[in-house]
């Protein structure tokens, strides 16, 4: 009798782990997930680095694609703010360049599309990049989030310039916008345990260079993107879209 309880005990505890696990599972595939994608340059020319150059008439089409297939553009948000949104994802550009007002946002403006540009305030004004008036124009559609000041490897410096960069280019994007900075993209994609500690304090969101999707509710300081290359066809950035938007 006592080995048939302390059986039964065992298989009960089991039950419970196992539905667990399950309800954990099914918790997380219906966590929303939220693309988002990575640009740089648009323009029709292509530079020295020519994948981060996409063509503003290929950029068009994607963010025609977009609209036809019932995407929603949307900035950064806590948990719960894209419930009834079927399919949100989130538009950006990192470095703040001239030609994300002059190309790409004429073509947001006709959507509607929101998105958010990372800027290096240290290069507002500079040639190629977004001036002060520019930025305070795009200020309806387009979020602006810090790309720290001179867009330094953040894992390559001490705590005191970490904290420097992260918290100077906020407050001067702040001031410039008048509205609050939230969101941080790290240089180059590199990042250590003291650069997301210490962003985690200045921030509410971080973007890496990392490929894959945001599953909301994970982690806000690491969040994945698609980068979106030159070299990528219409037919391409369906695909590419469809596959990390199905957790592929």
């Amino acid at each position: 009798m006592k080995n048939f309880k302390f059986v039964s005990r065992i298989i009960a505890v089991i039950i419970v782990i196992a539905v667990t696990a399950v309800l954990a599972v099914i918790a997380a595939d219906n966590r929303i997930k939220i693309p988002v994608l990575m640009y740089h340059v648009i323009d029709e020319k292509a530079g020295t680095l020519s994948n981060l150059y996409v063509k503003t008439s290929e950029f068009e089409r994607q963010m025609q694609y977009l609209s036809e297939q019932g995407y929603t553009p949307v900035h950064f948000a806590a948990p719960g703010a894209y419930e009834g949104i079927k399919k949100p994802v989130i538009i950006t550009f990192d470095d703040g360049y001239e030609d994300n007002y002059t190309n790409a946002y004429p073509i947001l403006e006709e959507y509607g599309f929101k998105a958010t540009i990372f800027i290096i305030t240290a290069k507002i004004g500079k040639p190629e990049h977004l001036n002060t008036e520019q930025i305070k124009e795009m200020s309806d559609l387009i979020e602006f989030g810090s790309h720290t000041v001179n867009h330094n490897k953040l894992s390559a410096l001490t705590l005191g310039q970490i904290r420097g960069e992260l918290a100077f280019s906020q407050k001067t994007l702040e001031k410039l916008t008048g509205k609050t900075v939230r969101t941080l993209a790290y240089p180059y994609g590199a990042y250590d345990r003291r650069v997301v500690d210490i962003a985690r304090k200045y921030y509410d969101f971080a973007v890496t260079t990392v490929g894959g999707v945001y599953t909301e509710g994970s982690d806000r300081v690491k969040i994945s993107r698609v980068y979106i290359p030159r070299s990528f066809t219409i037919n391409n950035f369906a695909a590419r879209l469809n596959a990390v938007s199905s957790g592929k």
